[in-house]
């Protein structure tokens, strides 16, 4: 039991320090929120745009959009 209490606590601190790695390399990576949706494709109305919702502590990728969603265009 004590075997298994050390091991959870040795995993979750080592996610700790992994997602503020991937934090700090997605502060790195995109100079503002909107570049994380720069692959968004969902077709929205001539008044909105498409913006990619990414996750807390997901690091900025070229991927595909796993959340896209249509936003009213800034002015």
């Amino acid at each position: 039991m004590k075997l298994l209490v050390k091991y959870v606590v040795l995993v979750s601190f080592l996610l700790v320090i992994y997602f503020r790695i991937i934090d700090a390399e997605s502060e790195l990576q995109c100079t503002k929120e909107s570049d994380r949706g720069n692959i968004c494709k969902k077709q929205c109305a001539e008044a909105e745009e498409c913006r990619c919702i990414t996750p807390p502590y997901t690091a900025c990728f070229t991927g595909p959009c796993l959340y896209a969603t249509c936003v009213a265009k800034p002015e």
